[in-house]
C-alpha cells in the first residue's frame, strides 16, 4: 500500500516528467546526428544552412547533455551512497554515465573540428546504442512493460558463464580456421581478426563454402567446420535455450513483486526532484521507499 500511495501521489508524475524530457533529448540527439551528416560545410555558400541546421544543434545538444549530467550528479548526491556503489553496482546508472560521456566526446569533437571524424562517429554510435538501453529504464516502471525489462536484464546477467564457455569455443576454432587459411588470399580467415569474426558468423549460419574451397587443406577444413557447427548449433544452442528457460521460469514466478520492486527503484531514483515543500505536502517518508528497494525479489527467490 505504501508503494501504491507513493507512486500515485508523486512517483508517476515525476517519472512521466522525466520520460518527456528524455523523449525530447532523444529527438534532439537523433536530429543532431542527422543534421550534421546531411548539411555539410560548403565553402561555395552552403555554410549558412550548415550553421543553422547542422552546426548550431550541436551546441544545444551539448547544453542539454550537461543539464542531464548535472541532474545525474544531484541524484547521486541525494542517494547517500558512494560514487562506486551508484555508478558501478547499478547497471542503469552505469548506462547513464557512459551515455553522457560518449555524447560529450562526440559533440565536442564536432564543434571543435567543424566536421565529423572517426572519433565523433564512433562516440555517437556508442551513445546511440546506450540511449536505446536508457529507454528501457523508463519502461521498467510501467506494469505493461516492467516485467519484460526485468526478464531481459535477468537473462543478460544470467548467461555470463555460458558466454565465457562460448567465447572459449569460438576462439579455439578461430585459431584452427586461421591456421588452415594463413597465406590464402581468397579466404576470410587469413588474419586473426578475420578468423574470429568469420568463426562467429559461422555460428549464426554464414556460408562457409567459399572459405573451404579457397583453403589448400579444404578436406580438413571441412571436417573442422562440421565439428564446430555440431558443437555450437546443437550442443551450445540447446544449452542456451535450457538456461534461458530456467531464468525465465524463475523471473516469471516473481513477476508481480519484481515489477513493484522496479517501480520502487524508479521512485527512489527520482526522490531528488522533490522540493522540501513537496515532501511535506505528499507526506513523503524516504525510509519507506528505501525499505521497498532493499532487496530484489529474484534474489529472495534464489534463497539469498
Amino acid at each position: 500500500m505504501a508503494l501504491k500511495y507513493a507512486w500515485n501521489r508523486y512517483g508517476r508524475a515525476n517519472h512521466l516528467r522525466q520520460c518527456y524530457k528524455m523523449g525530447g533529448f532523444l529527438a534532439l540527439f537523433a536530429y543532431a546526428c542527422f543534421g550534421f551528416g546531411v548539411y555539410q560545410f560548403d565553402s561555395s555558400g552552403g555554410w549558412i544552412k550548415f550553421w543553422l541546421l547542422g552546426y548550431a544543434p550541436q551546441f544545444v545538444l551539448l547544453a542539454l547533455n550537461f543539464s542531464f549530467f548535472r541532474e545525474e550528479m544531484n541524484q547521486w548526491r541525494y542517494s547517500g551512497v558512494t560514487f562506486y556503489e551508484h555508478y558501478f553496482v547499478d547497471i542503469w546508472n552505469t548506462i547513464d554515465g557512459f551515455t553522457y560521456g560518449f555524447i560529450f566526446l562526440g559533440t565536442i569533437s564536432r564543434i571543435l573540428l567543424v566536421r565529423d571524424t572517426d572519433l565523433s562517429r564512433e562516440a555517437m554510435a556508442c551513445a546511440s546504442i546506450l540511449m536505446t538501453a536508457k529507454l528501457m529504464y523508463f519502461f521498467r516502471a510501467f506494469e505493461s512493460t516492467g516485467h519484460l525489462i526485468a526478464y531481459m536484464v535477468q537473462i543478460i546477467t544470467g548467461i555470463g558463464n555460458f558466454m565465457l564457455i562460448l567465447g572459449i569455443v569460438v576462439c579455439g576454432f578461430a585459431g584452427a580456421f586461421w591456421l588452415l587459411s594463413v597465406g590464402e588470399a581468397d579466404t576470410q580467415c587469413n588474419s586473426v581478426d578475420g578468423a574470429l569474426f568469420t568463426t562467429f558468423t559461422y555460428m549464426l549460419g554464414a556460408e562457409a563454402t567459399a572459405d573451404i574451397d579457397a583453403s589448400a587443406r579444404n578436406q580438413f577444413y571441412r571436417m573442422i567446420y562440421v565439428i564446430y557447427v555440431v558443437i555450437t548449433m546443437v550442443v551450445l544452442l540447446n544449452l542456451l535455450i535450457a538456461i534461458m528457460g530456467d531464468i525465465y521460469a524463475r523471473a516469471h514466478a516473481v513477476a508481480p513483486s519484481q515489477f513493484r520492486w522496479e517501480q520502487a527503484n524508479v521512485i527512489s531514483d527520482n526522490m531528488y526532484l522533490l522540493t522540501e515543500n513537496d515532501r511535506k505536502a505528499f507526506n513523503v517518508d524516504p525510509l519507506v521507499v528505501h525499505y521497498l528497494t532493499a532487496r530484489n525479489p529474484l534474489e529472495k527467490d534464489n534463497g539469498k
